[in-house]
C-alpha cells in the first residue's frame, strides 16, 4: 500500500463442500472469522456431475464448482463502474479471471493488479 491509502473492502469468494464434514466445519469456521473482521463473503456453489469409472464403468458422483470466478468478475467490474476502488488487487490462481480483469481494466479508470497463486503453494 501506498502512504495515505486504506483498505475499504475485503472480498472472500468461495464454496462450502458440505459432503467432506471436516473440510466444511473448517471452512465454515475461517468464514467466521473472515466476516468477524468484517470481510464480505460471497458463495458460489457445487454442481453435483455424474460421470463413469473409466476402468470399471461403475457410476459416482464428483462435483463442480460454480460461480465463484464470475462471481469475482461481476464483483470486480460493478465495483469498478460505480467508483468504489481507485486500485484493486485479485489474489487468484484461477486463469480465467485473466478476461475480466482485463476488460474491467480496458472499460473503466480504476487500476487493477492480478496476483497469481500457485495451485501447489506451500507444497
Amino acid at each position: 500500500m501506498r502512504p495515505g491509502e486504506v483498505v475499504t473492502c475485503v472480498k472472500y469468494f468461495s464454496v462450502y463442500a458440505p459432503w467432506r464434514e471436516d473440510s466444511y466445519r473448517r471452512h465454515q469456521t475461517y468464514v467466521a472469522a473472515l466476516k468477524a473482521r468484517n470481510v464480505q463473503f460471497v458463495e458460489g456453489k457445487f454442481k453435483s456431475k455424474p460421470v463413469r469409472c473409466r476402468r470399471c464403468q461403475l457410476p459416482y458422483t464428483t462435483h463442480e464448482e460454480k460461480e465463484t470466478d464470475v462471481n469475482i468478475g461481476v464483483h470486480l467490474m460493478a465495483d469498478a463502474l460505480k467508483g468504489r476502488f481507485d486500485r484493486a488487487l485479485v489474489v487468484s490462481a484461477d486463469t480465467d479471471l485473466n478476461a475480466a480483469v482485463r476488460h474491467t481494466r480496458e472499460e473503466t479508470t480504476g487500476q487493477i493488479r492480478k496476483l497469481i497463486l500457485s495451485r501447489h503453494l506451500g507444497a
